[in-house]
């Protein structure tokens, strides 16, 4: 989410800006509904970034909730969260360094907030996946959010602030399963393994076509 790792690219991107100065009351909605989802799920997720505007990597990610309680993984970093109380435990696999605290469970809670510098409702869009809200968020880098009913993200993008034409990080849903995940993947002890099927981490068709245009 990507050799750098979607969860690293996301912190470099959003780390500069203050915090949320513009109020959109239906974006803020939306974005609150990423935080507190309204089903239990697991989300397989295809990520490209784009850093140097040269080079194209891309990698697999995935996201696990139930509950109050949330995973993220990539080939980099697995975290944990729980969402209510907004505690989270991040490890960094290549450097065995783990971060706990309120920042992470931000982050990994549905859209991250940490440094957000205005929010704005963009408008809807039909899918295979229903009908989704999209939202905009401001921050070092333009990201944009196609958000379901459930509060499910099945596609972002992250553009160069003020150059929309520069996209620097995108992805989107492969698979949508809406049961619980297993109790155990979100202990803090977790960390150690990994959850992911081994046939969501090649690229693969998606369920429903969210894929962006080929450059």
């Amino acid at each position: 989410m990507r050799l750098v790792g979607v969860w690293l690219a996301a912190g470099l991107l959003s780390g500069c800006a203050g915090a949320a100065t513009g109020k959109d009351a239906r974006a803020e909605a939306v974005v609150a509904r990423t935080k507190a989802p309204g089903t239990d799920y697991s989300l397989f997720v295809w990520t490209e970034i784009n850093p140097d505007q040269s080079d194209i990597v891309d990698g697999w990610t995935a996201e696990f909730h139930s509950g109050s309680r949330h995973r993220v993984e990539t080939p980099w970093d697995r975290v944990v969260a729980d969402c209510a109380a907004m505690t989270g435990r991040h490890l960094h696999l290549p450097t065995g360094k783990v971060r706990t605290g309120r920042e992470v469970a931000n982050s990994a809670c549905g859209i991250d907030t940490n440094a957000v510098a205005d929010v704005k409702y963009v408008g809807k869009m039909e899918s295979g996946y229903g009908e989704l809200d999209i939202v905009s968020l401001t921050s070092a880098a333009d990201r944009t959010y196609w958000v379901d009913r459930d509060g499910i993200l099945v596609r972002t993008e992250f553009t160069r602030a003020g150059q929309p034409e520069k996209w620097v990080l995108r992805n989107w849903a492969v698979h949508i399963d809406r049961t619980t995940p297993p109790a155990a993947m979100f202990a803090d002890d977790s960390l150690s393994r990994s959850y992911v099927p081994e046939h969501y981490r090649v690229r693969t068709k998606p369920d429903h076509p969210l894929e962006f245009s080929a450059e």
